[in-house]
């Protein structure tokens, strides 16, 4: 296990922390970019992220909001909109523009904004697939019974024992959102070979068969010959656990566009500059 420590950024109008990529740590296939929002107090009559237009192709953007609410729009004329607990699974596939704001009702009110976006590479025979959307809502993930003091995983993707996530993966996943309670000891199994990592949303607590520390903002990255993943919470705590098949092939990408070859990158840019991936009237 490598322990990472995350570099901040900015991402619209928000303070992003990214642990993915960032010196040390390109990525952690299937897994290309993580950012991370808050949690934050925002005022009313403010933009929590405020992303005006722009283009995806080649991979599935996901985003994990946990508090606050978000207004997605895109260049196929759809909207959509997340609250606390709401996973949307985007996968641009062959393109789309599209903007992220927070919704009316959350602007007028402000309140807590709590959120992770993470770019999921696509393979291949799939990058040019025709976009999509899954909005899970929270009432539609499981949650999985950990440790002894109340401690709860939501499963995303993927299946544990005899629970199933609701999203629909091109490659061979798992996706936890897990909340640990203070001196709760839990365990959590994934796949030997899948590349492995775990973020800390909040809190902090011990990690691994070594019992290392790990905070908020840290990413540690498992090794692929482990079975389980032993967490042991000194607080309450929340991290993600995504746990992926490798995608073994070349990549080649430039800002938010993630292909297989530098000639495939160049098409992308010459569809978007020509307009084929839509307009988007914000």
């Amino acid at each position: 296990m490598k322990v990472y420590h995350s570099i901040p950024t900015g991402v619209g109008v928000a303070k992003v922390m990214q642990p993915l990529p960032n010196k040390g740590l390109r990525q952690i296939s299937p897994f290309l970019l993580l950012h991370h929002i808050g949690p934050i107090l925002v005022e009313p009559g403010s933009d929590a992220l405020g992303v005006g237009s722009h283009p995806h192709r080649g991979f599935e953007p996901v985003t994990f909001l946990f508090e606050g609410g978000l207004e997605h729009k895109d260049s196929m004329g759809n909207i959509g909109h997340l609250g606390d607990g709401d996973v949307q699974w985007m996968t641009a596939g062959s393109g789309v523009l599209h903007s992220e704001h927070s919704t009316k009702e959350f602007k007028k009110s402000g309140g807590w904004f709590h959120m992770v976006q993470l770019w999921i590479n696509l393979p291949k025979k799939h990058k040019m697939t025709e976009p999509r959307y899954q909005d899970m809502r929270d009432a539609e993930i499981p949650r999985i019974s950990l440790g002894t003091h109340g401690s709860y995983a939501r499963l995303i993707a993927g299946i544990y024992d005899d629970q199933v996530g609701p999203a629909d993966t091109f490659t061979p996943l798992n996706a936890f959102h897990v909340i640990a309670q203070p001196g709760d000891s839990l365990q959590v199994r994934i796949e030997p070979g899948y590349n492995t990592f775990v973020y800390m949303l909040t809190g902090s607590g011990s990690l691994g068969p070594q019992k290392e520390k790990v905070v908020r903002h840290q990413i540690a990255v498992m090794d692929q010959d482990i079975s389980t993943i032993a967490f042991s919470a000194d607080e309450p705590s929340e991290f993600i656990i995504m746990s992926g098949e490798p995608i073994d092939e070349p990549m080649s990408s430039y800002g938010p566009f993630v292909m297989n070859t530098p000639q495939e990158l160049q098409e992308a840019i010459r569809d978007f500059q020509m307009g084929k991936m839509g307009v988007l009237e914000e």
